[in-house]
């Protein structure tokens, strides 16, 4: 017997085959082979810097173009701005993203760089009230497109997936006698971007001087090196 939860489900994807999980062997086959594209570009290109692991975008090859001027980003900027006035959580978004700045995360783009090809990533404060480190973070929109071009995430392979790999993962975990989880504490904000393609990870933001104009930056530098400090706990699995 077959039951199909339709539960914020749309109607006609379950006449799509890739939900029952039927795929063609071609298809199959294709998505198997740019994975493992992907996973060798990830090994031939990544490598440590400042003692960071510094990566390169996976890039697909022939990948339609993306957009490269800040008026989107500017937009999206002017209309998220609002919101975090009213709810006075300006000043601590504010205040983590000149924290980055000075942690080396991002940096300034000069004036005479501004006008080469980049990509601009529209973002938006999210608050999580139960997080015992930033209960505000930036978050990123990287489907974001306009019309005639691709979206960063359309232009990128996001390689193998390696969500199966967590059954093993909690198995191995459950056969000691005492369970050890650690936590890098932002652990994707200590990766660094190759630099040729750090002006595709571009961001908009206010004048620490004057609200109304804008600073470029560009994203994930780590010039100086910071600690990465993990957050350990114990446990005993029964």
């Amino acid at each position: 017997m077959v039951i199909l939860c339709l539960q914020n489900f749309e109607i006609p994807k379950i006449w799509e085959l890739e939900e029952l999980g039927i795929v063609d062997p071609t298809e199959r086959n294709t998505t198997k082979l740019l994975e493992d594209e992907t996973l060798a570009h990830f090994q031939e290109t990544v490598k440590k810097t400042y003692k960071r692991y510094e990566v390169a975008l996976p890039w697909l090859a022939g990948h339609p173009p993306v957009y490269d001027m800040y008026d989107v980003g500017e937009s999206r900027l002017l209309s998220v701005t609002g919101r975090p006035l009213k709810e006075n959580i300006f000043e601590a978004n504010d205040d983590l993203l000149r924290q980055w700045r000075r942690d080396g995360i991002i940096k300034t783009i000069p004036e005479d760089e501004i006008s080469k090809p980049g990509h601009y990533l529209p973002h938006r404060p999210v608050i999580k009230s139960s997080s015992t480190t930033n209960k505000i973070r930036p978050v990123f929109d990287a489907s974001f497109k306009r019309s005639g071009y691709a979206s960063l995430n359309e232009c990128l392979s996001v390689g193998p997936s390696l969500s199966e790999q967590i059954p093993p993962l909690l198995l191995r975990f459950r056969t000691g006698a005492i369970g050890v989880i650690a936590d890098i504490k932002q652990a994707f904000l200590q990766l660094s971007i190759r630099p040729a393609d750090r002006d595709f990870l571009r961001l908009l933001w206010w004048n620490i001087k004057h609200r109304s104009k804008l600073e470029f930056f560009r994203l994930f530098l780590w010039g100086d090196f910071q600690p990465i400090s993990l957050e350990c706990q114990y446990s005993s699995p029964p």
